[in-house]
């Protein structure tokens, strides 16, 4: 297993509250609403609204009605400047809302996930330029932020990218495009100048809650959607930012680069406040805190939960089985009121959890995490993903077997799961190795001398492991710390190529698993998510929908097909049911495609979750070719 506190192979620097440089602070200095309005005036905008900030739809049939609290929290921080924000979510508004609401605008900024969101946006980027051609567009989210800022801007789509928190960023930058003065001064940006230029200003900053840089989510402008959203027992609020493992486990999780790997607790006053703001209107019965990894709130000594408990709400947590390894502790979270844990579960195979993923986990953990869930009456959401790089089938066999086993531990309902396949997505620590190994790979193919190959081999971080190692291999391995490395897989063979032990050949081959294909432009990475990757065997993408249709149907065919219509699914149930068993997930395209058919014509007529099962909603995350999520 890799070792805790060493930080994995990543493409940007650890920032937090206490590094962070703050001459954005300068731009926003004394800036208010008549200064705002004078200097779009002078810049010959004239529109009753400084931005609309627009949510695309996350999937063909959105699982959920919760709110865009990416954009909300944007937008409530540029409003406390004197900005004039509006708000559009696919979810809540048809589309000649977003049209009606943009006529006033004098800019639009989008949110968008790698994937379906992303081609979304596309699709009304390019309609937004067709008819407001010198409208600026702006793209931000996950997929800006992820990406090298410099695709996004390739495209014409896009004028300007933010990239990752956007509660200072975002107001400064409209300040400065409106006055002309500035821009530099704005870190974590990009935009291309009249002459085609890329300027990207890296990021320096994440915002601090310690200096008040954190707002409210809930205003008058927001509150519609968060009754919305409460009144179907969906609404989220997190407690913190960022995760505290990003800096040294999961290679797949790309929280580490959207929060610069920092971590941070939001301050409890706004987050309670919020709470009851809406809870006046409607009752809060449920939250989800969509927390990236929720260790602050499980901390006996804050106060989240026990407000929750008090409150008379439920919640549901994102956790790790290393977490809830102590009984006890697991039983206070059932007494808080937590009645469901989603547990990133990753991989049944120890190899490809710890060496590829680098989750920093064992597979046991996961049968203690669960029997203690189910002892305590908390359901288990597990999510796998299956596809690595270096992983072959009998490896993806092992997980979808322990995704079995693990539901045999829970009574009937109280285990669902989800079977993704990998998305290297941009800013991801594997998305990094896969770009390194292509260029180690090309330095083979260019038959580079013994010495070059050398610079990409690393000394083992245990000291007895170094002292097993052949003498010339640890003077290779010495004064090399910041040559990129080979991928952990490969480092072996590396090694043992260097002292004569291995041939090229083999080294090669170790090399080629890691040559993954990866899109190159904007519009590419709209076919690319964690459910459907066009790169994979269709027999791979096949066991998303599959899996979810084996693993979660108790949850979700009763609420979808009531009644008589349970008929219509139950074909292929069985069928989902037989397949997984027998892990035989191929032909099988013709049966999704009449599967998808059927569950978009009865999601349409699904109203919601009710009060005993929540989250039912999710029907078409476990099912549809797009990057589940909200």
């Amino acid at each position: 297993m890799a070792k805790r506190g060493l930080r994995l192979d990543k493409d940007f620097p650890v920032v937090k509250p206490s590094s962070s440089q703050w001459g954005i602070l300068d731009i926003l200095h004394e800036t208010n609403a008549d200064r705002v309005c004078l200097a779009a005036r002078s810049a010959g905008f004239k529109g009753d609204t400084d931005i609309l900030l627009a949510a695309p739809l996350p999937s063909p049939v959105s699982p959920q009605q919760n709110e865009a609290l990416g954009l909300f929290y944007i937008g409530e921080s540029a409003r406390r400047f004197g900005f004039r924000v509006e708000y559009w979510d696919a979810r809540h508004e048809h589309e000649e809302v977003f049209w009606k609401k943009l006529a006033s605008a004098n800019t639009v900024g989008f949110t968008a996930i790698t994937g379906y969101q992303l081609s979304e946006f596309v699709r009304l980027a390019e309609l937004v330029k067709k008819r407001y051609p010198n409208m600026p567009v702006i793209l931000g989210g996950a997929h800006a932020t992820l990406t090298k800022p410099e695709v996004n801007l390739a495209d014409p789509l896009v004028d300007f990218v933010v990239l990752g928190e956007g509660e200072l960023r975002l107001p400064a930058l409209l300040y400065s495009f409106y006055t002309g003065e500035g821009m530099k001064l704005v870190d974590g940006i990009g935009y291309r100048t009249e002459d085609g230029e890329f300027i990207i200003n890296p990021s320096v900053h994440v915002p601090d809650p310690a200096k008040g840089h954190l707002v409210r989510a809930v205003s008058p402008w927001t509150m519609p959607y968060f009754k919305a959203a409460a009144a179907r027992n969906e609404m989220i609020l997190p407690t913190s930012r960022g995760c505290p493992w990003s800096t040294d486990s999961c290679d797949f999780c790309s929280v580490g680069k959207q929060y610069l790997d920092s971590y941070r607790g939001f301050p409890f006053e706004l987050w309670r406040d919020d709470i009851l703001a809406v809870h006046k209107e409607v009752r809060v019965r449920h939250i989800e805190p969509e927390d990236e990894n929720s260790a602050l709130a499980i901390l006996e000594a804050q106060p989240y939960l026990p407000f929750l408990k008090e409150l008379g709400a439920s919640s549901h947590l994102h956790l790790r089985s290393d977490q809830l390894l102590d009984a006890q502790r697991v039983k206070w979270l059932a007494k808080m009121g937590v009645v469901r844990v989603h547990i990133g579960v990753e991989s049944g195979n120890e190899r490809v959890l710890n060496q590829v993923m680098h989750k920093n986990e064992h597979v046991e953990d996961h049968f203690v995490a669960a029997r203690n869930l189910a002892t305590a009456g908390i359901e288990m959401v597990g999510t796998y993903i299956v596809a690595n790089p270096t992983e072959n089938w009998e490896e993806i066999k092992q997980t979808l077997d322990l995704a079995e086993d693990l539901s045999k531990v829970f009574p009937k309902g109280g285990y669902r799961a989800t079977i993704y396949v990998l998305a290297a997505l941009p800013g991801t620590p594997i998305f990094y190795t896969i770009e390194r190994m292509q260029e180690f790979n090309a330095r083979l193919e260019e038959r580079g001398d013994l010495k070059e190959l050398a610079a990409w081999y690393k000394l083992p971080v245990k000291a007895e492991e170094r002292i097993k190692l052949d003498p010339q291999l640890q003077v290779w391995g010495k004064g090399q710390e910041r040559h990129p490395k080979v991928a952990d897989t490969v480092q072996e063979v590396l090694g043992k190529f260097l002292i004569g032990q291995e041939g090229l050949g083999r080294l090669k081959e170790e090399t080629h698993k890691w040559l993954w294909p990866t899109p190159t432009t904007l519009r590419g990475w709209t076919q690319v998510s964690a459910a459907y990757n066009p790169y994979l065997p269709k027999e791979w993408n096949a066991i998303y929908p599959i899996a979810g249709m084996h693993h979660n149907k108790f949850h979700k065919s009763p609420q979808n097909f009531p009644g008589w219509k349970r008929i219509l699914i139950k074909p292929f149930e069985w069928l989902s049911d037989v397949r997984y068993r027998h892990h035989f997930f191929k032909y099988a395209a013709f049966e999704l495609w009449l599967l998808e058919h059927l569950l978009r014509w009865a999601s349409k007529r699904s109203v919601g979750k009710n009060l005993d099962e929540v989250h039912r909603r999710k029907f078409m995350e476990s099912y549809s070719e797009t990057l589940a999520g909200h």
